[in-house]
């Protein structure tokens, strides 16, 4: 028996869900903390792999399901509070993560099976939780947590932030198979873990929930905690290399070349990957970055107009970003740059200098990104925009939702896009044509996504997929 059963649910939906690949570290982060409390702790992570969640809930008898998840996948998360309930109703049931957080109050009035909400960071919180749970004592000191009381839906102050992330235990990867996961470091197909080194991001760029989720404070660990946790992982499991997945593994210079320091200094030899931001990146952090093991950067460009740019609040200009194509290139380092359309105000022509961009710049980027329709994230300036304009009418996040269209621009079909006057879903898709044919022909598409398959049940979902794009007309012609 278990006193703390964290559930991570499937992406049934999404067709580029990376379930398979990646561990949960934000759940596994809080397994970590319950147990260091003293809690008997067990993780289900659904995305990888289909289990008897209700003979499980029986055999354990968890005195709290705690249910993390995305906006992709909170229907699951809502089927899954269902389920607990109807396996035992004295079971508490919380949710918890980025998706929870900014729809707190939308949750608990609309799916009853859920009795709380965990917003902000998760540890602290879900264990004094379960504390106060043991102790039947008022959930009202709690901070960081929604539930209902009295027929009404109460939200605790907001938690202080965690600054000292040197005290959390490492993310609890023992309780699940790392053997299982697939992920594989970019361009060169090593196996690799996940890892964070910091939390938040000040920038604020208008369609992204971390910087809301954290407000403005970036939280970090220091150089021999991070380092540590890389040579216990690399002990431990059957990985190469690591994939740093901070909002900005150099939004603090210092940051990235301590750690960078501390690499050399136990000459440590694996490849990392991380995300930089063209605005303050130095050649002479990337040479450091590139002798520590850094073999490849991602980092957002978005759009090539400088106004769109601006209306984001991306805080970057093309010249900074030819500036890094410049130095990668010199260096040897490899590039992963992110485009995105369908931005707040963007217009076709806009959209044209982005393309433009792309297509003159292909030989100079080794892995571009490209996404075509601006998903609507809670929390997020998009979704004010969106509301305010009355572009989403009628729209909740706890109501069913469902927009096939979707699929043709390769997003999810459960989250909504921003689709705007000036630019609508033919203009995305017409976008879409565009770069895919930029991005070479369909059938190196195809095979992409056959190569990133590791089961069956993926090569299923990638083949209805494309049925569904084939039987709609709208790939593009070779």
């Amino acid at each position: 028996m278990v006193d703390v059963l964290l559930i991570n649910p499937p992406n049934r939906i999404d067709a580029y869900s990376t379930g398979k690949e990646m561990v949960p570290l934000g759940l596994l982060s809080v397994a970590g903390y319950m147990e260091k409390s003293g809690h008997r702790v067990m993780v289900l992570d659904l995305e990888f792999e289909d289990q008897a969640v209700d003979k499980i809930i029986e055999a354990e008898k968890p005195r709290l399901v705690g249910i993390a998840g995305t906006s992709a996948t909170r229907f699951e998360a809502f089927d899954l509070a269902r389920l607990t309930k109807k396996v035992n109703p004295h079971i508490a049931t919380v949710y918890g993560g980025c998706h929870a957080s900014f729809t707190a109050e939308d949750t608990l009035t609309h799916v009853p099976e859920f009795d709380a909400v965990v917003r902000g960071e998760g540890e602290e919180t879900t264990a004094e939780l379960l504390t106060a749970l043991n102790a039947k004592s008022p959930l009202s000191a709690i901070q960081g947590l929604s539930y209902r009381q009295g027929g009404r839906v109460v939200h605790n102050d907001p938690r202080p932030r965690i600054r000292d992330l040197d005290a959390l235990p490492f993310p609890a990867r023992h309780l699940v198979d790392m053997s299982g996961y697939h992920l594989k470091l970019d361009l060169i197909n090593k196996k690799a873990a996940s890892l964070i080194t910091s939390r938040g991001c000040p920038i604020n760029c208008s369609f992204c929930s971390a910087s809301f989720m954290f407000g403005k404070t970036l939280t970090r660990r220091s150089a021999v905690n991070v380092v540590d946790e890389m040579e216990q992982v690399l002990n431990r499991y059957d990985v190469a290399g690591f994939k740093i997945f901070d909002s900005t593994f150099t939004l603090i210079p210092k940051h990235a070349e301590d750690i960078c320091d501390e690499i050399l200094r136990r000459g440590l030899d694996f490849p990392w990957e991380c995300e930089i931001r063209a605005s303050n990146i130095t050649f002479e952090l990337l040479q450091k970055m590139k002798k520590a093991g850094c073999y490849l950067v991602d980092f957002g460009i978005e759009s090539a107009s400088e106004r769109v740019l601006k209306r984001m609040n991306k805080g970057i200009t093309m010249d900074q970003v030819k500036r890094v194509l410049d130095w990668t290139n010199t260096l040897g380092i490899q590039q992963k740059p992110f485009f995105t359309f369908g931005h707040i105000e963007e217009t076709m022509d806009d959209a044209r200098l982005t393309l433009d961009f792309i297509r003159d710049n292909l030989g100079r980027m080794a892995m571009p990104s490209i996404g075509v329709g601006i998903r609507v994230y809670p929390g997020t300036e998009v979704e004010r925009f969106a509301m305010a304009q009355n572009l989403l009418p009628g729209f909740a996040w706890s109501q069913p939702y469902h927009e096939e269209r979707n699929i043709l621009l390769s997003t999810s079909a459960n989250i909504p896009i921003l689709i705007q006057p000036q630019m609508g879903f033919d203009e995305l898709l017409v976008i879409k044509q565009k770069t895919l044919s930029l991005q070479s022909t369909n059938f190196a598409f195809v095979l992409r996504r056959i190569r990133k398959a590791h089961s069956w049940a993926d090569l299923k979902k990638y083949a209805r997929f494309f049925v569904r794009m084939i039987r709609l007309k709208v790939l593009p012609k070779s």
